[in-house]
């Protein structure tokens, strides 16, 4: 685990238009459903969204009741996903991977989510942002950027 993987747990809420929390397998109950559930470490089981214990306990039956797991409340009208790459406060590049949206206000979005954050982000790392129609743009997830294309 890395700093990246719970990063986005800890921002103000303005940020994520969601509430997130890092909790472990063993802690969530029937009425934390449904939700979406994304591991820490990446890939032990596939991110997305749970409607009851049931379904997600036979994903996750082989880990650890201790295993860290983010949750988070779900935004159902996503409608495009970006992701910008920052190198000591400045944007380097951002562009679509998913959808579309007005790009320009993602840009405003990144810019103004840096310069209240900058203090506590990595020197070089990658954020993907998510726009809603319902919300607007959003951070969904922060990479470490060597693991990105």
């Amino acid at each position: 685990m890395s700093l990246y993987d719970t990063l986005v747990a800890r921002l103000e809420g303005k940020w994520t238009i969601r509430s997130i929390q890092l909790r472990q397998t063993g802690q969530l109950s029937a009425r934390d459903f449904s939700t979406f559930i994304k591991p820490v470490v990446p890939n032990i089981f596939i991110a997305g969204i749970f409607q009851n214990k049931e379904d997600f306990k036979k994903v996750t039956e082989e880990l650890s009741d201790a295993e860290e797991i983010l949750i988070s409340t779900i935004i159902p009208d996503i409608q495009a996903e970006a992701r910008f790459y920052i190198m000591n406060g400045v944007v380097m590049d951002l562009a679509f991977y998913e959808g579309s949206a007005d790009l320009q206000a993602g840009e405003k979005f990144a810019a103004d989510f840096i310069a209240e954050n900058k203090g506590g982000l990595p020197q070089a790392v990658v954020v993907d942002i998510t726009f809603s129609g319902q919300t607007g743009w959003f951070v969904l997830e922060f990479n470490a950027c060597w693991v990105q294309g």
